[in-house]
């Protein structure tokens, strides 16, 4: 009998066992190190906040930093593929549409020429200059070619404070002096001056094409090498009209000399050529003002969107630098 009984304990025993499992954790030093080290780097960056750009789906840029800080350089990418997207439209002004082939395109010359050329856009540059933003930007989200040299360009666009700004690293530096910054800022403000964000896109997307070619040459635009004068169509209509209008006043002179002359009479300049000499005196004369006329000239303005370019420094690393407002 008491065999019996023992039997079904353990029985009961074994099945209570098999229906609710123990389950025990260990955890070990290594972990626990593993764990801390983790929660000390996000602690480190804890200022830094993210955003997610609407050209990338699922990429997340560091977008804000404390006033004055640099944020320290690190490097770049190991490929074009790592260091894309390369449009971070994070300010959405730009048309959805033409990403895709934006993106091909910059992609193109990234895998071209081994330099990396940005556009970000953004509301906010947090109380820095739009030079510090940038330079933040580039170092905290590892932009460039190259894990080491970084080499890339990076146009910023703010259009709430309407500021635009370029930056050169690396072989970027090498491509983009601050001469060439200077006319690239030249180039792109104007249609950014007028809200047409995406023809900006286009002037910028042209002008480094053309800029990362001559850099490729040997030849990068500098003040020893100057960039050569831009035909447009706007340009050609004005030389067309005012050719057009030479011409036209050349030919009027032309027949005004032959109309004059076929007619040798001429009408006198003075009035006195009419009168016979001693047949008329003048006794007295008054002056009366019946017009008076005044003169009035334009004191220049002061250009506000005038550029600033040079050098960078920035959290342990150059860039070339230049821009403005627009």
């Amino acid at each position: 009998m008491m065999k019996n009984i023992k039997k079904v304990f353990y029985t009961l025993l074994a099945a209570s066992l098999l229906a609710f499992p123990i389950t025990l954790s260990v955890s070990t030093p290594a972990l626990a190190s593993e764990a801390t080290g983790a929660h000390s780097v996000l602690a480190a960056h804890s200022t830094w906040h993210s955003s997610t750009p609407a050209s990338a789906e699922g990429f997340t840029d560091i977008t804000e930093f404390p006033s004055g800080q640099e944020v320290p350089y690190v490097g770049g990418q190991k490929d074009v593929d790592s260091a894309a997207p390369f449009i971070r439209d994070h300010a959405k002004i730009f048309s959805q549409d033409n990403y895709p082939e934006w993106e091909k395109q910059l992609r193109a010359l990234a895998t071209k020429y081994g330099i990396a050329p940005y556009v970000v856009t953004v509301n906010s540059f947090q109380h820095s200059s739009p030079e510090q933003w940038g330079a933040n930007y580039y170092a905290a989200n590892q932009l460039g070619l190259n894990q080491k040299t970084a080499d890339g360009v990076i146009m910023v666009i703010n259009p709430t404070t309407r500021d635009l700004w370029f930056l050169g690293h690396g072989k970027g530096e090498e491509a983009f002096t601050p001469y060439g910054i200077d006319k690239l800022y030249d180039h792109v403000k104007k249609p950014l001056g007028d809200d047409d964000w995406d023809e900006g896109f286009q002037v910028y997307l042209r002008e480094i094409s053309d800029y990362l070619q001559q850099w490729k040459a040997g030849t990068p635009y500098s003040k020893d090498h100057p960039i050569p004068h831009r035909m447009t169509l706007k340009s050609t209509l004005a030389g067309a009209g005012g050719a057009a209008g030479i011409g036209v006043i050349s030919g009027l002179s032309i027949m005004g000399s032959l109309k004059r002359k076929h007619h040798s009479a001429q009408l006198q300049a003075g009035a006195a050529n009419y009168i016979v000499p001693g047949s008329n005196q003048i006794t007295g004369s008054n002056e009366v003002f019946v017009r008076s006329y005044t003169t009035q000239v334009a004191i220049p303005k002061s250009d506000d969107s005038s550029s600033s370019s040079g050098s960078y420094s920035s959290g342990g690393t150059s860039y070339s630098s230049g821009g403005g407002k627009f």
